[in-house]
């Protein structure tokens, strides 16, 4: 008689990735997985990366790529703990084949500090692109031309909330300014010179610093301390000018700033021009102005311009929307501690909106970026099945359902086990093994239902197996039926008591929900480095 070992026959619920040899079956986010039967052992797991084999962050988030980061020759005067990174990702791809919620919200930052996980903040701009951009910040200094992979992106969770995103944790510094009250100078910010407040920009909707002039062709100065002392930054903010006058107006943000006030400050800025329609790089030194550099471009009223300066040592450059426009050199400032915001007003009665301000550390080139090939969660799944009496498994065939021989009256053995090789405990485990309802005339031999978990692998050579006929861990008592509250029972055909269209079945576990005869544990958790295993009888009538 033919017997047919089919069906479901390992099912992992919310966490899990098996892998059949060079076979993945992935379906996202949903993870009733069907596995063929497995003749070879498939341990140990390759060491990934950085961090040791086995060590995954979380069993909730089922894939995962290593971020490899590459200095040059030349770092910023600070160093690069610190630094902020950017990895572009192809979000699209992965949302597209199910594997990432499509706000990017379980996108995760992970750096193995060599003994444990650390999450990082993280700013993701451009979910569901072929770009997306990841930015983040470097957690320990990296040596010149050389390189760093200790840091991963994780996502495959559909359940996860938004990660953590706060800016001054992935930049130096970062303000969007919605926190503040309409109409209060931003906290933290000292107002050198005009007048500041915090408003909402009718264009966009948000809020943002909106500064006007006094007097007539006075300027509007703000300045931030930050710590450490930066020479090599970069600083980048939105402005943009309204249209009620057309008189010439400046906007733009500044760094390497010192002083108290206008009479003595000293910094560089840079700046987009409205009415001269252009671009500027300048600087203070003790309240004095001296242009560096400028390159003329139209600028129209109610339009929000992306102006960047980066000094890294004494070369300065300008640019718009992401574009260079200017590169100068001055040595007149070496390094100061504040940054700044500059503005200027030709007439009164007219203002600039100036918006998400940003400051990181800058060298130039910067470290690059470079993702390994996307990683799976994976357990290792070992099945193997012996006549009683018989010296070796029978042949059985990887990854499809396999076909064996067995005489009348003969009782077959079968051995399940599943070895979690990870840091982490894997929960909500699900297995369930059927006898293809065509394989008529067998039966569970009932009682014969047996379980361990071990942090070795079991034997599983005939002759051993009697190993399984083993105790609940401390207590000494047999474990049969509904051990643990792990495994149930074995459903007898001869007993006549199993519902359902398919009579030969193993139940492990809850069933509540699972519609038959895919039955499946609901509960059962596999221990960090441990293995789970079930041993139980069929025999042929």
């Amino acid at each position: 008689m033919l017997l047919r070992l089919l069906r479901g026959d390992f099912f992992g619920e919310g966490n899990l990735e098996p892998n059949l040899r060079n076979k993945q079956v992935q379906h996202p986010f949903r993870r009733y997985l069907l596995l063929g039967w497995v003749l070879s052992l498939l341990w140990p797991l390759p060491g990934w990366g950085a961090a040791p084999a086995g060590q995954w962050w979380d069993l909730t988030y089922f894939y995962r790529q290593k971020v490899t980061l590459t200095t040059g020759a030349t770092p910023p005067v600070n160093r690069y703990n610190g630094y902020s990174v950017l990895q572009t990702l192809d979000t699209a791809t992965l949302i597209a084949a199910g594997k990432m919620q499509s706000t990017c919200s379980d996108l995760r930052l992970l750096w193995w500090n060599g003994a444990a996980w650390v999450q990082l903040d993280r700013d993701v701009q451009g979910c569901n692109t072929a770009g997306t951009q990841v930015w983040f910040k470097l957690q320990t200094d990296i040596s010149d031309s050389a390189s760093d992979d200790n840091y991963y992106i994780y996502y495959g969770n559909a359940s996860a909330p938004a990660g953590p995103v706060n800016k001054n944790n992935v930049y130096l510094y970062y303000d969007d300014f919605e926190s503040y009250a309409i109409g209060a100078v931003p906290t933290g910010w000292t107002v050198l010179v005009g007048n500041v407040s915090v408003q909402t920009n009718a264009v966009t909707g948000s809020k943002s610093v909106r500064m006007d002039s006094a007097t007539a062709g006075s300027r509007i100065n703000l300045r931030r301390d930050i710590t450490p002392t930066e020479a090599d930054i970069l600083v980048e903010a939105d402005c943009m000018f309204d249209g009620s006058a057309t008189a010439n107006r400046y906007c733009g943000p500044g760094a390497r700033w010192s002083g108290t006030g206008a009479a003595d400050e000293t910094g560089y800025m840079t700046d987009i021009r409205y009415n001269t329609n252009g671009s500027v790089t300048q600087r203070y030194v003790a309240g004095t102005w001296t242009g560096i550099g400028t390159f003329a471009e139209a600028v129209t009223p109610n339009t929000v311009y992306r102006v960047r300066l980066t000094l890294r040592g004494s070369a300065l450059n300008m640019y718009r929307d992401g574009v260079l426009k200017l590169t100068n050199t001055d040595t007149s400032i070496a390094a100061a501690n504040m940054l700044g915001i500059d503005a200027y007003n030709g007439s009164t009665g007219a203002y600039e909106f100036l918006d998400n301000f940003l400051a990181r550390r800058y060298t130039n080139p910067e470290p690059t970026t470079t993702s390994a090939a996307e990683e799976a969660v994976t357990l290792n799944l070992v099945k193997q099945a012996w006549l009683v009496g018989g010296s070796a498994p029978l042949a059985l065939t990887n990854g499809t359902p396999a076909s064996a021989t067995v005489p009348s009256g003969q009782t077959i053995v079968f051995l399940i086990y599943v070895k979690n090789s990870y840091s982490a405990g894997a929960s909500d485990v699900r297995f369930s093994d059927l006898l293809d309802v065509t394989a008529s005339g067998f039966s569970y031999v009932v009682n014969s239902l047996v379980r361990t978990s071990a942090t070795s692998p079991p034997p599983y050579t005939a002759s051993d197996l009697t190993i399984f006929n083993a105790t609940a861990p401390g207590t000494g008592t047999a474990l049969t039926d509904a051990v643990d509250g792990d495994v149930a029972s074995i459903c007898d055909t001869g007993a006549g008591s199993c519902p359902g269209p398919a009579p030969n079945r193993i139940t492990v576990g809850n069933t509540s929900g699972i519609p038959l005869p895919s039955q499946a544990n609901g509960t059962l958790s596999i221990a960090a480095s441990s293995i789970f295993a079930i041993r139980f009888q069929a025999v042929k009538q």
